[in-house]
């Protein structure tokens, strides 16, 4: 991952607009936990690059893992601007919605994560948490979280 990362830092110093180059360094420093790099990485590539639909998802998803769900809803809008109905983007945002405690608004989305995703054998764990979603917030008084594959406590990111 060094090796990658060394490589990338390299191509964006001789070219300091690639977006590209600033968003695999955004998911180095992602794996490594280094949110604060990541973010600004990430930021960088949809910068220099407005519409690049994985600088915002992945821009999305660090804000979730910093639990700033106002950023990544925001990012999350942005890359599902560029791409109506990716599953892994609207999942995402619903999240974070349910998260933030916008009911109406995360009952939408899962809705519409369920139209896009139902059928697509990659996403079975992640319909089953839509669904039990969708169940908790049917109740009132139900706290956002629902709860992660195998009724484990969920993280944001999918």
């Amino acid at each position: 991952a060094s090796e990658a990362r060394v490589w990338w830092e390299r191509a964006l110093s001789h070219e300091p607009g690639a977006a590209e180059a600033h968003a695999n360094l955004g998911t180095a420093a992602a794996v490594t936990g280094n949110w604060e790099s990541a973010e600004w990485h990430y930021t960088q590539a949809v910068s220099i690059q407005p519409y690049y639909f994985l600088g915002w998802l992945q821009l999305a998803q660090v804000h979730q893992a910093q639990n700033d769900m106002i950023a990544a809803i925001s990012a999350f809008t942005h890359a599902l601007e560029l791409q109506p109905d990716h599953p892994q983007a609207l999942f995402g945002l619903a999240r974070c919605y349910q998260a933030a405690g916008q009911r109406r608004e995360a009952e939408t989305t899962w809705i519409r994560y369920l139209a896009v995703a139902t059928g697509n054998d990659g996403e079975a764990v992640f319909i089953e948490e839509a669904r039990r979603a969708l169940e908790t917030l049917s109740r009132p008084d139900e706290s956002a979280d629902t709860g992660g594959p195998g009724g484990q406590p969920s993280e944001c990111i999918p």
